[in-house]
């Protein structure tokens, strides 16, 4: 059995499930968190389904016993990618005493490839069941093998954790989903102040793309939201052009984003390490090229 942990914002891991279920003849299970309403997961392949009420996931401990419990059987458990899964994943690895696999990016009969040393290389691992996988929902595409099939479905109820939401608190955000942007204008450290990152802002506006930043503008100065982080502590993200500006290119910055189409950076050093992983370079100051850049799209436009 595979079994798939997933929720409704996160149906993209039934995309993975349904490649380890057509290399291995497994069937899939799924436990569903959360509101249900107007899906069907037999559509995707699912033959079961479990039905967990919950708001979010606050205390992975109760689940992870849950599952422990009633799937022993279970060759492949499947989640995405977030903070809660994660930690319920070290839960289930700790109980079940098997090995987490975290963001594959292709299955092949018997093994899992992953990006290693922050995006810059490939391994094929050899995997032996039972595994539990951590992948992005985004990466993967179910597919709908038939309409009206439907998955058997099973209301549970888990046990209540020993953690409380005592009060939850909004923080800012700009609606921005970087993940799902096809064109990337990413800035770092190269801009001298908040305010001449105007600059970045007019060359989004004018190629229709999404602004990103490095970790130390999100972390450290505050310029830019964490929506906007770009990196192996941010967000990874594979749009087709992915422009960088001013950044240096450390592997923090690297690992979430060298699976970009089409890459340029623009830089006055000339030693960044960036050059090294891009398509197009250039060797410019950024307050002399950008509005030269910007003015040349509009009038192309």
């Amino acid at each position: 059995m595979i079994l798939v942990i997933l929720d409704k914002g996160t149906l993209g891991v039934l995309g993975l499930a349904q490649e380890i279920m057509e290399t291995t003849g497994l069937t899939i299970s799924a436990v569903l968190l959360g509101n249900s309403e107007g899906i069907d997961l037999g559509n995707y392949g699912v033959s079961r389904v479990y039905t967990i009420d919950v708001a979010r996931l606050i205390d992975p401990a109760p689940l992870a016993r849950f599952i422990t419990s009633n799937f022993k059987e279970a060759k492949y458990f499947i989640m995405p990618d977030s903070k809660a899964y994660r930690s319920l994943s070290g839960y289930l690895s700790g109980l079940m005493n098997i090995p987490v696999i975290i963001n594959p990016t292709d299955v092949k009969p018997n093994s899992l490839r992953i990006n290693a040393l922050g995006n810059r290389a490939i391994a094929d691992l050899e995997v032996q069941p039972p595994v539990i996988i951590v992948a992005q929902a985004a990466r993967f595409k179910p597919r709908q093998y038939s309409q009206g099939s439907k998955a058997t479905t099973v209301n549970v109820s888990v046990e209540q954790g020993s953690l409380t939401l005592i009060s939850v608190e909004g923080k800012s955000t700009s609606n921005v989903k970087i993940e799902e942007a096809n064109v990337i204008v990413a800035v770092g450290r190269g801009f001298r102040s908040r305010d001449d990152l105007k600059l970045a802002i007019d060359l989004a506006e004018a190629l229709g793309a999404q602004l990103g930043c490095s970790r130390p503008l999100a972390a450290d100065l505050k310029w830019l939201s964490e929506d906007h982080w770009i990196g192996l502590s941010g967000h990874r993200v594979r749009p087709r052009l992915y422009v960088a500006i001013g950044i240096s290119g450390q592997p923090q910055h690297l690992a979430g984003m060298m699976e970009s189409n089409i890459v340029v950076v623009i830089n006055n050093d000339r030693n960044a390490p960036f050059f090294k992983y891009c398509d197009y370079g250039v060797v410019e100051d950024l307050y002399r090229f950008l509005p030269v850049l910007i003015r040349k799209i509009k009038e192309r436009r």
